[in-house]
């Protein structure tokens, strides 16, 4: 893609939801998380050896996330053409974050939904699907606790698992990178040095 962080804040894939493989929970999953803008801002170099630069809402909003391929310009804001992401509620358990999808779960009984993660270790970001295999096996085996739903369909009978909250042991089963719900990695980042950030000398 022509712009990568785009991707990995889920700008576009968000309104293909649908088209995903969805894990659904009866209650949001994780924690609100924070963003603190010395542990986001920088470049990021993406896996085709593309950069970006990412810049989060200063402490006192948090509320924006521009991405931008013009690196060069030391305020994303500013470089144009840019993404203004209003992340709204994101969560967090751990090392792995995802965007609030519950909006009306408690007018209506629907179910959150989440169809990308991500996962940051140490300066690393990679963008996670779930698999639905093996949320069947994780319930099928006690590791979490849900039920079967049976869906209306065209004549074929369709079934979904939604999990039920979970603790914090079923979380370690959920988020496993080997054996858990969200094996595939489908996007790598890296966020690099500050050193070889040359906005860094400008603000010195």
């Amino acid at each position: 893609m022509s712009r990568p962080m785009q991707n990995l804040l889920l700008v576009a894939l968000t309104l293909l939801a649908g088209c995903f493989p969805t894990l659904y929970t009866d209650a949001p999953l994780g924690e609100p998380a924070r963003f603190e803008a010395g542990d986001w801002n920088g470049l990021w170099l993406d896996g085709d050896g593309r950069l970006s630069r990412m810049q989060v809402g200063v402490p006192d909003t948090k509320d924006f996330a521009v991405a931008t391929d013009n690196w060069r310009e030391c305020d994303a804001r500013q470089a144009g053409p840019w993404d203004d992401v209003r992340w709204g509620e994101v969560r967090r358990y751990g090392e792995w974050y995802f965007p609030e999808s519950c909006e009306s779960r408690l007018a209506t009984g629907k179910a959150c939904e989440y169809w990308l993660i991500l996962r940051r270790k140490g300066e690393v970001l990679s963008l996670h699907t779930p698999d639905e295999v093996r949320i069947r096996r994780l319930l099928d085996e006690g590791k979490v606790p849900g039920r079967i739903e049976l869906l209306p369909s065209d004549g074929r009978q369709k079934e979904r698992v939604v999990l039920n909250p979970q603790t914090d042991d079923q979380y370690r089963h959920l988020f496993n990178p080997e054996t858990g719900a969200f094996p595939e990695r489908s996007f790598l980042a890296i966020r690099l040095p500050t050193e070889l950030d040359p906005c860094s000398k400008q603000s010195k």
